[in-house]
């Protein structure tokens, strides 16, 4: 039986604490560092149109989503030290998430 990586890891990554100025071409620049990215979508409030502050990533390979968490996670952008991580494999269609600022 092949060990199933994708249980751990997928080829998306999370990033939190972005700050709201950041854009999605400025997240594709610094992403971008570690390897292609296959998309990015930053997630946006409905209600206000704004950004929430966070986005996913997605690469070709898990080797390169991992290189992201390893080398980006901490990353310095307008003050803030992004959160870069493994998404979970799971899709869900929004809710969860909660927290604030």
């Amino acid at each position: 039986r092949p060990v199933r990586l994708a249980a751990m890891a997928s080829r998306g990554v999370f990033v939190g604490n972005i700050p709201y100025e950041a854009d999605e071409p400025k997240l594709r620049e610094i992403f971008s560092s570690v390897g292609p990215v296959r998309a990015i979508r930053v997630q946006m409030d409905p209600e206000t149109g704004k950004p929430k502050g966070y986005a996913f990533v997605d690469y070709d390979d898990i080797a390169t989503a991992e290189s992201a968490t390893r080398n980006l996670n901490g990353y310095e952008l307008g003050g803030r030290s992004l959160r870069v991580h493994f998404a979970s494999s799971g899709r869900s269609s929004g809710g969860g998430g909660g927290g604030g600022g």
